[in-house]
C-alpha cells in the first residue's frame, strides 16, 4: 500500500479482508474497459470530422510509455534450478510462506522449515495411522487406536472445513495448530472436507448477477435502439 493511503487501511478493520490493496485493480480494469467501449464509438464520431482526435490520443498513449518505461524491465533477476520449485520441502515452506493469504485469527504459522508438519495429523504416537491423503480439498486418514486419543489436523481452521468422522459431520474445536478432533478408541476413518460456505455462495452468487446485468444493459444499448 501507499503511505498517504495507510492511515486508511488502519482505520477501517474490515479492508483487511481485502488482504492486498491491488485487488482493488480487477474493479478499476472492469471500468477501464467499459470507458474504452463507451469511448471507441464516440471517437469514430470524432474522426469522420477530424484527425485531430487521433492525434491527441496518440500522444497520450505514447507520453503514458515513455514515463513508465522503467516498469517494463525487470526489478531483479532470481537464479534457482528447478529442483528449488518443485521439491516438496520448498513448496511446504519457502513458496508457501510468501503466498500471505489471510489466516484464521490466533492460528500459528511455522516459522522454520522445521516447524512444518511432516503429516497432516498429531497424534500421541500410540495410535496407528494408514491409508493417509491430502490434496488442496480434501484430508483423510484411518486412525486405529487402543485408548480415546486426541488428535490435531494439520491444517488451518477455515470455516469451509467440514469434519467427518465415521461418515458423521463433526464439530471439531479450532486451535492455533489446527482441528482437535477428540476420538475413542477404535478404527476410525477421518475426513476434512473443503467446502463452500453460504458467504462465499452467496458472494459467486451476486458476482454472476452482476455480470449479467451489465452484459443486458450492454446489449440493450447495442440492439435495443429503436429504428425509426
Amino acid at each position: 500500500m501507499l503511505s498517504i493511503s495507510r492511515s486508511l487501511w488502519e482505520s477501517i478493520d474490515v479492508l483487511e479482508y481485502i488482504q492486498y490493496p491491488w485487488r482493488f485493480l480487477s474493479f478499476v480494469g472492469l471500468g477501464i474497459s467499459m470507458v474504452i467501449g463507451f469511448g471507441l464509438g464516440k471517437f469514430q464520431e470524432l474522426m469522420s470530422k477530424s484527425f485531430i482526435p487521433l492525434i491527441v490520443f496518440g500522444s497520450i498513449c505514447l507520453l503514458t510509455l515513455l514515463n513508465n518505461a522503467k516498469l517494463f524491465s525487470p526489478q531483479d533477476f532470481v537464479v534457482k534450478d528447478l529442483a528449488h520449485y518443485i521439491s516438496e520441502e520448498s513448496i511446504r515452506y519457502d513458496i508457501s510462506k510468501i503466498s500471505d493469504e489471510y489466516m484464521p485469527q490466533n492460528f500459528q504459522k511455522p516459522e522454520s522449515r522445521v516447524d512444518v508438519p511432516k503429516s497432516i495429523v498429531n497424534t500421541s504416537g500410540d495410535v496407528s495411522i494408514t491409508n493417509e491423503y491430502s490434496d488442496s480439498n480434501k484430508k483423510s486418514f484411518v486412525m486405529k487406536s487402543m485408548h480415546d486419543e486426541k488428535v490435531i489436523l494439520n491444517i488451518a481452521p477455515y470455516p469451509s472445513w467440514k469434519i467427518i468422522v465415521d461418515g458423521n459431520e463433526i464439530i471439531a474445536k479450532a486451535t492455533s495448530r489446527g482441528y482437535r478432533i477428540d476420538l475413542p478408541v477404535g478404527e476410525h476413518v477421518v475426513e476434512a472436507q473443503f467446502i463452500q460456505t453460504n458467504a462465499q455462495i452467496v458472494g459467486n452468487a451476486i458476482t454472476i448477477i452482476v455480470i449479467f446485468g451489465i452484459g443486458a444493459v450492454i446489449m440493450k444499448k447495442i440492439y435495443g435502439k429503436k429504428t425509426p
